[in-house]
């Protein structure tokens, strides 16, 4: 799996149907445009998902990148997309429609889609595979009700 190191473009094939929101960045930390973007329970600040967090919490994508890496908690916010319908052409151990209704989770900001659960950040889960692309409703943590 690859973290991003510049700016992501993702394709979202319908609107959220909640507002985007601000949350305020870890300190020394760089947020790109399309990332996956978690807080960690114990800090409460955005930052991007990397494996093997402590009590990681889905927050949504990045709408926009964020430069924290000189400031300090909280210096600024970023402005993140907590729910919708991403389309991805690939999910690991992912193969087709057998996949509807699996939970997708991230290992990483950038390309780290998979069915695997270990280490990983849940994101949502898959609800369609059309034209070889998988649509994957991704929705933060707090909004869910589990």
């Amino acid at each position: 799996m690859t973290t991003l190191s510049a700016t992501r473009t993702r394709q979202f094939i319908s609107s959220p149907t909640r507002p985007n929101e601000k949350h305020p960045v870890l300190a020394s930390t760089k947020i790109y445009s399309g990332s996956g973007v978690c807080k960690l329970d114990a800090a409460g600040y955005a930052r991007p998902i990397a494996a093997s967090l402590t009590n990681p919490s889905f927050l949504g994508f990045a709408e926009e990148p964020i430069d924290n890496s000189a400031g300090a908690d909280g210096a600024l916010e970023v402005n993140i997309k907590p729910e919708g319908v991403l389309l991805l052409d690939t999910i690991t151990g992912a193969v087709g429609r057998v996949d509807v209704d699996k939970p997708v989770y991230m290992s990483d900001d950038g390309t780290g889609f998979t069915l695997t659960a270990l280490n990983n950040v849940l994101i949502g889960a898959i609800t369609n595979y059309i034209d070889g692309k998988f649509r994957v409703f991704f929705q933060a943590k707090a909004y869910r009700s589990q």
